[in-house]
């Protein structure tokens, strides 16, 4: 996904350089919102066709017969067959008493004393990741056009480089994330120390070159702790409060970015 998003990122950069010459209007900027809707009108479509539904969720609303047929459609696409599900691949939702389901727990549950910890420090690391990610974002051009007087073609050029200089940056992290000796925790301190040496040096690169190349390095190291966190964060958190717990993290750091 992190991949997805970087070369998402950079094409939408060579649709806005391409529109930028052909449409010389102030308007130029509402073709290019224009183009970026198109995606949309395809891939709603094809995410109702291939993307499946959550088992997890499909047991708790008793529809145990599209559990156990996609079940066995993961099996078959994994191993080949289905002799390696347990009982045939048949299922039922099994609740012990004073259990809470995902129609009975509430929000506020990610803040009890079992959960509180873990959702404060994934909120927080995904604040930071947020205001510093985006903060890049948004200063990045600003600072070619004052520091360089670039167009506005070669600005998205450069914000195009930054954003695929952040592919390797996720190799580089899912070699980190299992590794011996570093898991998750070394893995995003490392990428936080490497970030802020990386942005004090930026500012002292004088050499348009430089610049940009530096801030490639900076944008890689800034990235890849957003990619860290998502795996991070669903390995903390119990599987009923899973999803919900990701989502108001993840929404959550969008203030931070917001204030960036």
């Amino acid at each position: 996904a992190g991949i997805a998003f970087a070369v998402g990122e950079a094409f939408v950069c060579l649709v806005g350089i391409i529109i930028h010459q052909v449409d010389d209007s102030p308007d130029w900027w509402r073709t290019l919102l224009l183009c970026c809707c198109i995606p949309d009108v395809f891939g709603i479509p094809l995410a109702f066709r291939y993307i499946p539904e959550s088992p997890h969720f499909l047991l708790t609303q008793g529809k145990n017969e599209e559990v156990e047929a996609l079940l066995k459609e993961v099996a078959v696409t994994n191993t080949g067959s289905t002799d390696c599900l347990l009982q045939g691949g048949r299922v039922h939702h099994v609740k012990e008493e004073g259990d809470s389901t995902i129609d009975e727990w509430s929000l506020g549950q990610l803040f009890a004393p079992s959960l509180r910890s873990i959702t404060i420090f994934v909120t927080t690391i995904w604040m930071v990741c947020s205001f510093a990610y985006y903060g890049h974002v948004f200063s990045y051009p600003i600072a070619l056009a004052e520091r360089y007087d670039m167009e506005i073609e070669n600005q998205y050029f450069a914000v195009m480089l930054a954003g695929l200089a952040e592919i390797p940056g996720i190799f580089l992290g899912l070699l980190l994330i299992d590794g011996e000796g570093v898991g998750r925790r070394r893995s995003l301190i490392f990428f936080f120390l490497a970030a802020c040496i990386s942005s004090l040096i930026v500012p002292f690169c004088e050499d348009a070159v430089w610049f940009l190349i530096a801030n490639m390095v900076l944008k890689t190291f800034i990235n890849t702790p957003f990619c860290i966190l998502y795996v991070f964060a669903a390995e903390l958190f119990p599987t009923t409060h899973r999803a919900t717990g990701i989502a108001f993290c993840s929404a959550s750091s969008r203030i931070a970015g917001a204030l960036s």
